[in-house]
């Protein structure tokens, strides 16, 4: 009878709704889309949801979800959507279902204190119910995402996290699918011979919006009905102005490797992995920020050598022969968990002497038949306009590379 129930994610509110289908009709015709007229009233708006299905794409909905009054921009086409069409007797396959990693680098527009220029990053796994996900990573500042669903017909998923909610608010969303039909080569000699590997496409939207500024007690003896009154700047040391942005999300089918072999970051394409324990592979391992940190590079060798494909615990050889930029040293790996791809370090910089965490995770690049090594590191702005070096309050976000990057 048209009667719908749903629930919206509105920012921090989520708003279960019940409403009804409505459409226009002329001599019994449908002459408009189903269209949703959604009411929240912590906002004192209302959402109209039009949207339609297409033939010859089963089990996905298009559309545009506007505010109230905005309906007149039909040709509007901001809404993608999928029927949970998976059963017992209709599962998904492995190639959907299947281990997988991603990194995610973007483009913003901002203000003087600039965005993240660090790889924010993630993976996508099975959950227990048929055909449901979980989706869980770090952005390059330093926030969690967590996110649930069920795959969509073609290995679509969601991910949505509010973010900022004790600074200025803001959210960060995507989607993306798993390409199961991508072909590449086995190798460079036999390019004809290609396979079909599993691998992640899509694209995010991330937004911060500027910090209040902090507050605090008129001077003098307080007086009964006295304000707070603002100082100057706000309280968050990172990235307090904001930012808008929006990038790609690239990854794959995660393999742990297995006891005694060597992960594959060497950068170089169609190498496979290395089955001794003695060997390396010469690598790159590099920490960027071009707004306030510059450029360091390590050049040499790493060796990461797995105890067994669901061991956290691995021997990991780093051995430097050349690095350029800020004066490091102690460039050191705390952790690798060969289940999960995560990866742990810290490198130091000088002057002044500081110790720098940074972390990631490894992803695969069908292309080479490598891992690249994808995340960030967080450091402190140095003033250096008058005088040695001065450590300021407010922070920045750089990019860690292990290895060969060719996102997309």
């Amino acid at each position: 009878n048209g009667t719908v129930t749903g629930k919206l994610v509105y920012g921090p509110t989520q708003v279960p709704f019940s409403t009804i289908f409505t459409t226009s009709t002329v001599n019994t015709v449908v002459v408009t889309q189903p269209k949703l007229v959604i009411h929240i009233p912590a906002y004192n708006r209302s959402l109209v949801l039009n949207f339609g299905t297409d033939d010859e794409d089963e089990g996905y909905m298009y559309g545009a979800l506007v505010q109230q009054g905005d309906e007149l921009d039909k040709f509007l086409t901001n809404t993608r959507g999928w029927k949970n069409t998976w059963t017992t007797a209709r599962r998904p396959g492995s190639n959907y279902t299947s281990y997988k990693t991603f990194s995610m680098d973007g483009w913003f527009s901002n203000g003087e204190g600039g965005a993240p220029q660090g790889t924010s990053f993630g993976s996508v796994k099975a959950e227990a119910a048929v055909g449901t996900y979980l989706a869980a990573g770090t952005l390059a500042d330093g926030q969690k995402f967590t996110s649930t669903g069920f795959y969509g017909p073609s290995g679509d998923f969601l991910i949505y996290q509010y973010l900022y909610a004790s600074l200025g608010k803001g959210s960060f969303s995507g989607s993306a699918s798993v390409n199961s039909n991508q072909a590449f080569p086995a190798n460079v000699q036999e390019a004809d011979f290609e396979v079909q590997v599993p691998t992640i496409r899509g694209g995010f939207t991330w937004i911060k919006n500027p910090s209040p500024a902090t507050t605090s007690a008129a001077p003098g003896r307080p007086k009964r009905f006295s304000r707070p009154v603002p100082i100057a700047g706000p309280s968050d040391t990172l990235y307090p102005e904001g930012f808008e942005g929006s990038g790609g999300i690239y990854g794959g089918t995660y393999t742990p490797p297995a006891a005694g072999q060597v992960l594959n970051v060497s950068g170089e394409r169609n190498v496979v992995l290395n089955t001794t324990t003695t060997n390396t592979n010469t690598t790159n391992i590099s920490f960027n920020n071009y707004q306030r940190f510059g450029a360091v590079n390590f050049g040499g060798t790493v060796a990461i050598t797995s105890l067994g494909a669901a061991s956290r615990a691995n021997r990991i050889t780093v051995n430097l022969s050349t690095f350029s930029g800020a004066a490091v040293s102690g460039l050191t790996f705390q952790s690798f968990d060969a289940a999960t791809g995560l990866f742990k370090g810290s490198f130091k910089v000088t002057p002044p002497l500081r110790t720098i965490n940074f972390e990631g995770i490894f992803v695969y690049n069908p292309e080479g038949n490598y891992y690249t090594g994808a995340g960030y590191f967080i450091s402190n702005r140095f003033e250096t306009s008058a005088g040695p070096p001065v450590m300021s309050r407010q922070r920045v976000s750089g990019s860690v590379s292990i290895g060969y990057r060719n996102d997309g």
